[in-house]
């Protein structure tokens, strides 16, 4: 394999690596803060005194769908389980 052709394959496979790993460690928007806490589009965490006997869960809008995060009880976060590139969103639900 020629220096220029092993060059050309090693560029695109480490931007391929690294365009991944920027899809899966994307920063969350700033988060906003809630009754029971506060939530971004990665997550809510059910924080406040508030909500310390309910559950939250975290629910966003990406491609025109609304995907739901776990519900998670005082103290723990409910992450959502993909990290979309788009958002339209973000929100949680409490169950008291």
């Amino acid at each position: 394999m020629s220096h220029k052709k092993r060059l050309i394959t090693f560029v695109s496979a480490t931007s391929l690596v690294f365009g991944l790993f920027a899809t899966v460690v994307a920063p969350a928007a700033q988060a906003a803060s809630g009754y029971c806490g506060y939530y971004s589009e990665t997550r809510a965490v059910n924080s406040a005194s508030a909500c310390s006997t309910g559950t939250v869960r975290s629910e966003i809008k990406a491609y025109g769908s609304i995907h739901y995060g776990p519900y998670v009880g005082s103290g723990k976060t409910s992450w959502q389980p993909v990290n979309y590139a788009v958002v339209d969103w973000a929100s949680y639900r409490y169950l008291g």
